[in-house]
């Protein structure tokens, strides 16, 4: 029960950020909110393969700077024989984007559309793998701010399950911004 009521917040929370923008005048080049939905794949190490479907609801505090809250549906598919299949696991957390094209100072700059993100999220209740997330990458909005966009980075996952090991894998990302 307590997936489906955090799925039907996810969606509430998507269809606000939507209504919102809506009301925004179409001239503005950057949303003030945002949400992202991803497909994040990672590399293997210890014989598991982390995947995940990541929700990021931002907020923009200015052109170059916003921040945001993340949630994440994911599970590590184990490859070993002797062991279980696959964990599960529902994490929250939060970040902060910083707009490359910021740095130069120029609106048509190529870095417009880039984003350096850093980002630290938790799992929630009885996961199969306990863990706290550190993530650094760097995200890329392929028409400036609309879908669809891709990111590459890092990831160390901090494991709290005494049957996991701690990783540091590279990820890709690929998803929509609405």
């Amino acid at each position: 029960m307590k997936k489906v009521n955090f799925i039907v917040f996810l969606v509430c929370c998507m269809m606000t950020c939507n209504i919102i923008h809506a009301q925004q005048p179409n001239e503005e080049k950057y949303r003030p909110v945002y949400t992202d939905l991803l497909f994040v794949a990672s590399s293997p190490q210890h014989h598991l393969l982390p995947m995940a479907f990541d929700t990021n609801f931002g907020v923009r505090l200015s052109k170059a700077l916003s921040f945001f809250a993340h949630g994440e549906l994911g599970c590590g598919l184990n490859y070993e024989e002797s062991q279980k299949n696959y964990f599960a696991h529902v994490d929250l957390g939060g970040g902060i984007a910083y707009n490359l094209a910021a740095i130069s100072g120029m609106e048509e700059d190529w870095l417009d559309g880039f984003e350096v993100r850093a980002m630290v999220a938790h799992t929630l209740g009885k996961s199969d793998w306990q863990y706290t997330l550190y993530e650094v990458g760097l995200q890329q909005s392929i028409v400036k701010n609309q879908l669809p966009v891709m990111g590459i980075g890092f990831r160390h996952y901090s494991s709290h399950s005494i049957s996991m090991q701690n990783m540091n894998v590279i990820y890709v990302s690929v998803g929509f911004r609405l």
